[in-house]
């Protein structure tokens, strides 16, 4: 029998741990040592990415010295990292759980570096998927269309793209100057793609070089056509020679065509289009303006491109409009009304409203309007049903018409690269379960979102995030060389070491 232990006074009480406020803050109490139930749920970067990326998956594994294991997730979702590491508007961080304790993780630095990691030492795709006998037509090379032919033959599929320019790539080859995205660094993520047994034709213009008839062998069709038709706003002298449109002086600059702007060019716009031509004239030689009818904090375009921007001597004139573009044989300048904020519009953003009798002129040799695109759907098959100026799709791509599906610019409408791809990878999925004869929508990802109050701090302490490196200022004048560097091995690992591992088991 066990000899009761009796306590009559206070001298008599052992020592005890105590607390003057709840444990439950600490998730490692007593029932650390209880058996656990092993749950995964999902990190918010990763809900925030639209791809939806396995991103605290690959970034531990990348602290833990595996690079090629974080490279190889990495490609289960994303054809494209070293593109997204350098021109992704990266949302991901700004869901970071980690920016609510120091700093926000540098994510798009690590994709990039991830990315040309798997350039410099991949073995190569193995997808282990059997060939499946259909063949499916993707109309379009860029960022949606690349993705879903790249999901599709790691299911197995015989996928021919068809391009209507010269060299693969769409808005990611003539829409992005060589500064953000080196030529060398595009070829080769689409080589990777081609070397899945993928066949890229260009110069196939669908309606043009490219007739519906040739497409009734394919056993589904995906049209991924982007938005290349520019919106352009009635100005009084927007005929004049000197006026560009911004995409297309994009486009013909990276086609290599010499263009003289002048000295003084006027950009309209305040989206990644009118910063890219803004950034594009500098490096011309031209001093370039740029016009935004709204704020800075209103501005489409991606930050930190802003900011680049403005280092590298872009001028910027907010809450102003052009109502003309003077000059007789030639740009001249153009004349502008201040604007202030109104109701606001679909986006959220205050629509600006013109103030009367606040006019100001401004000299400029040229004008670059960038205010917008739209997708042209003057190809479309009859019948196929569009809506708000776009092909009209459901949640997973699928159009009205049975085997045709859209993504991309054309049918969303979105923007971003990322999106785009997005859009690409799970049309493909839709295209799969279609061609399988599967009825219903894939299955989607319902895992619970891990927030920073589940995470136990004390297992980590506060480090500041790895700045990536980038070319000095004076250099960048007429150079079209990268403008940012890259981590190196030792930051990368760094920076993924600061890595929360955000629903993931970290041990």
């Amino acid at each position: 029998m066990e000899e009761k232990i009796v306590i009559k006074t206070l001298k008599d009480t052992p020592f005890l741990s105590i607390s003057l406020q709840s444990t439950l803050w600490n998730k490692t109490g007593t029932w650390r040592y209880l058996k656990p139930s092993y749950i995964t749920q999902k990190a918010p970067c990763s809900k925030a990415c639209p791809i939806e990326q396995d991103i605290s998956f690959y970034l531990t594994s990348l602290a833990d010295g595996k690079p090629e294991e974080a490279w190889r997730r990495i490609l289960e979702s994303n054809p494209f990292p070293s593109i997204c590491g350098r021109v992704c508007h990266h949302p991901c961080e700004s869901d970071c759980n980690r920016k609510d304790y120091d700093e926000a993780l540098a994510i798009n630095a690590l994709e990039r570096f991830l990315g040309d990691w798997g350039m410099k030492h991949s073995p190569g795709n193995a997808t282990g998927m059997e060939r499946r006998k259909e063949q499916v037509a993707v109309i379009g090379s860029g960022p949606a269309g690349l993705s879903c032919a790249y999901f599709l033959a790691r299911c197995g599929y015989g996928v021919t793209v068809f391009e209507a320019m010269k060299e693969p790539g769409g808005m990611l080859r003539y829409g992005i100057p060589k500064y953000r995205l080196p030529r060398n660094i595009l070829n080769r993520e689409i080589s990777r793609i081609k070397s899945l047994g993928v066949e890229i034709r260009t110069g196939k213009r669908l309606g043009a070089d490219l007739g519906l008839e040739e497409l009734k062998n394919f056993a589904a069709v995906f049209l991924a056509t982007g938005a290349w038709a520019e919106q352009k706003p009635e100005l009084p002298g927007d005929d004049l020679p000197g006026v560009w449109h911004g995409l297309s002086f994009l486009r013909e600059v990276n086609a290599g065509k010499k263009i003289s702007l002048g000295k003084r060019v006027l950009v309209v716009g305040g989206g990644n289009t009118a910063l890219d031509s803004a950034r594009v004239a500098l490096r011309l030689g031209s001093k370039a303006t740029v016009l935004y009818r709204r704020e800075k904090a209103d501005m489409p375009a991606i930050p930190d491109e802003i900011e680049e921007a403005a280092k590298e001597g872009v001028d910027f004139i907010f809450r102003a409009a052009p109502v003309k573009i003077l000059g007789k044989q030639k740009v001249q300048g153009v004349d502008a009304l201040r604007t202030k904020p109104g109701k606001p519009d679909a986006s959220g953003r205050r629509s600006p409203v013109l103030i009367p009798h606040s006019g100001f002129s401004l000299k400029g040799d040229s004008v670059i309007l960038a205010v917008g695109e739209r997708a042209d759907l003057s190809f479309l098959p009859e019948g196929m049903r569009v809506g708000n100026g776009r092909i009209a799709i459901d949640s997973w791509g699928r159009t009205n018409l049975p085997g045709f599906f859209a993504g991309g610019d054309a049918a969303t409408g979105q923007g971003y690269v990322s999106q785009a791809i997005a859009s690409g990878k799970k049309t493909a999925s839709a295209i799969d379960r279609y061609l399988r004869g599967k009825a219903g929508d894939p299955e989607e990802d319902g895992r619970e979102i891990v927030r920073l109050d589940k995470i136990n701090l004390d297992y980590f302490t506060h480090r500041k995030r790895t700045r990536i490196s980038s070319r000095d200022l004076k250099p960048r004048a007429g150079s079209f060389a990268e403008v940012h560097l890259g981590l190196s091995p030792s930051g990368a690992k760094r920076e993924a070491e600061r890595c929360f591992s955000c629903g993931n088991c970290i041990q």
